[in-house]
């Protein structure tokens, strides 16, 4: 199966010779370096801290050598002294070893956006413009699959661009902040509403590929052609999110190798602007959860005689839920008092109390009562051995409830 000729099946300048991987497999060994990096750390300090003061470290023995960025150490055809254009200037003689650790990180941000883009032609053309796929499922499923997906990739060819542009202007890079910086906003409108579709993305995968034959059979076809590489569709989807957390990594490295203050003020910025596209992504993913779980939870809720009120308002979510125990204090003629408990379910919002019993089918809630929360909500502790009362009870005023009323129930944790 071809991929289309424009724009998913171009290739740039620099990269027309060079095997870049799949973003998979530079992921992959990224998480690696990581791991391992961890590690080595976790022995060092071990050692450091059995050493004597003053002895040498087996390693500074070791020849000097100018070691290749994260995740790119074992892919020679990835490296910056590997460019044709940089072996017959032998740059590699005449540059500091500190100067050369600056172009392999700025180069990892070329041949990383390169592998990525690589990725994305292969999630768009492949499986995204697969007239099959399309027709195993419906087109609010397709758009839910892939969602932004084509201007994801094409942002990554503009931003590949001008990273190319850059290097072609001189193979010894003075910066690439500023070319960070002026994709930002591009970066931000594609990314945050992929990461945040995501959640439904990875369901509906799952559903399809549970439910629907017809596709699970395309998918596995597709996921067969030497393109992929062995790599799952669900690999490919999670590129998007995959990328732009690697990329603030690695302009972090860039700027802990630069001296250039004219770039360390763009790399300062960029990392930030990557770095609150993340926080936005994020917090869009949590409000989606929220927002998803509110909507499931008004499913099972039943306020039958009780006054009926929203659940899903803009802005609420779900702090806590669970079982309480309801204590009844009866006088008894001979024995005395009496304690007598039934279960209670509290759910617990940031503006709102719900206090319901579970119904028969062990699934559905029946509210009881209601409050605005904080402000109708107070908790008070009670002397339970002067009360005669087991431990962990306490008394739950509700100040103003669904009828205005003002309230109050004795409560006691769940005791398994």
């Amino acid at each position: 199966m071809e991929l289309p000729t424009d724009p998913f099946r171009q290739y740039f300048s620099y990269f027309s010779y060079v095997a870049v991987p799949l973003y998979q497999e530079y992921w992959l060994k990224c998480v690696k370096e990581d791991l391992h990096k961890v590690k080595q750390k976790k022995q060092a300090d071990c050692v450091v801290a059995h050493r004597l003061a003053g002895t040498r470290s087996p390693s500074a023995s070791r020849s000097a050598s100018v070691p290749s960025p994260p995740g790119l150490h074992v892919t020679p055809y990835a490296l910056w002294q590997e460019l044709p254009e940089v072996k017959r200037q032998s740059l590699v003689n005449i540059l500091a070893a500190k100067d050369i650790r600056l172009q392999e990180a700025m180069f990892e941000l070329i041949v990383s956006e390169a592998s990525y883009q690589k990725s994305l032609r292969v999630a768009v053309g492949l499986f995204q413009c697969c007239s099959e796929l399309k027709r195993s499922i419906s087109p609010v499923q397709n758009h839910v699959l892939f969602s932004n997906l084509k201007d994801v990739c094409q942002v990554s060819e503009r931003f590949l661009l001008d990273l190319e542009t850059r290097l072609g202007q001189n193979v010894v890079m003075s910066k690439v902040g500023d070319v960070v910086l002026s994709h930002q906003s591009a970066f931000r409108q594609v990314f945050v509403p992929y990461v945040t579709n995501m959640m439904y993305q990875e369901a509906l995968i799952v559903k399809l590929l549970r439910e629907n034959r017809k596709f699970a059979m395309t998918v596995k076809k597709l996921e067969k052609d030497p393109l992929c590489q062995r790599q799952t569709l669900k690999s490919f989807l999670v590129l998007p999110f995959q990328r732009i957390t690697r990329l603030r990594l690695i302009l972090e490295n860039i700027l802990k190798r630069t001296d250039d203050t004219t770039d360390v003020t763009n790399l300062q910025e960029a990392i930030e602007a990557v770095r609150e596209i993340v926080v936005e992504c994020d917090r869009n993913v949590q409000r989606m959860k929220q927002t998803e779980e509110l909507v499931c939870l008004e499913k099972l809720v039943d306020f039958g005689n009780v006054k009926s009120i929203p659940l899903i308002i803009s802005g609420r979510h779900l702090i806590r839920a669970g079982p309480l125990k309801k204590l009844t204090v009866k006088s008894h003629s001979t024995s005395g008092s009496m304690v007598s408990h039934t279960e209670i379910h509290l759910h617990l919002f940031n503006d709102l109390l719900l206090l319901s019993i579970k119904r028969h089918d062990g699934h559905r809630f029946r509210v009881q009562d209601h409050a605005v929360f904080p402000a109708h909500v107070r908790v008070e502790e009670l002397k339970t051995t002067m009360l005669g009362l087991p431990p962990d009870v306490f008394l739950l005023h509700l100040t103003q409830n669904h009828s205005q009323a003002a309230t109050a129930f004795v409560l006691a944790a769940q005791t398994r």
